[in-house]
C-alpha cells in the first residue's frame, strides 16, 4: 500500500500556547486544522483568529521522517492513528518561539503526545503573512462550521 493522505479526514482542535522563554506578553486561545491538500501534502494550520497565524505544509517523506524521528514504529496507516490520536488528546501545545513581540512570535511548534511518556509529535510552523493570514483564518472559520453542520446531521441520523 502506497503511503499517501487518501481518505484523511481534517481534524480541528484546540492548543495551550505557551512562550518558549519568558515573556509578560499575553496570550490568546489557538486552534487548529490538519487537512489533507491532497494524497501527498498535509496542511497544519493554527490561528488565535486575531493576529497570530502559522502554517506547515508536510509531504509524505516529512512525514515519514518524522515517524523515524519520533520512533513510533508500525505501519505508515499506525503511524498516521497515532498522530491523529495525539492531535486530538488533551496534550496538544503551541510553542512560540523567536523574539516575543506585541505582534506575535516569529514561528511556533505544534507539539502533541497520546499521553504523557509516549512519543511527542512536533511539527514546526511559520507566521502566515498579514496579506494571507486573513484568508486562512476564513477558510478555517469556513470549514469549522461546514465540519459542525455535518456533525449535527450526523447525531439527527442518530449516527
Amino acid at each position: 500500500m502506497a503511503n499517501n493522505f487518501k481518505g484523511f479526514e481534517a481534524i480541528f482542535g484546540e492548543c495551550e500556547p505557551e512562550w518558549s522563554s519568558a515573556s509578560s506578553i499575553p496570550l490568546r486561545e489557538y486552534v487548529f486544522h490538519i487537512r489533507a491538500l491532497d494524497q501527498s501534502r498535509l496542511c497544519v494550520q493554527v490561528t488565535d483568529f486575531h493576529s497570530n497565524t502559522f502554517q506547515a505544509i508536510r509531504t509524505v517523506q516529512h512525514l515519514e521522517d518524522l515517524k523515524d524521528d519520533v520512533g513510533v514504529g508500525g505501519s505508515w496507516t499506525d503511524f498516521l492513528n497515532y498522530l491523529v490520536s495525539s492531535v486530538s488528546s488533551s496534550n496538544v501545545k503551541l510553542m512560540l518561539e523567536g523574539p516575543a513581540k506585541s505582534d506575535g512570535a516569529g514561528f511556533a511548534k505544534l507539539t502533541a503526545q497520546v499521553t504523557k511518556g509516549m512519543p511527542r509529535i512536533s511539527i514546526p510552523l511559520e507566521r502566515v503573512p498579514e496579506s494571507s493570514a486573513k484568508d486562512a483564518i476564513a477558510f478555517i472559520a469556513i470549514e469549522l462550521y461546514s465540519s459542525y453542520k455535518k456533525k449535527c446531521k450526523d447525531v439527527a441520523r442518530g449516527g
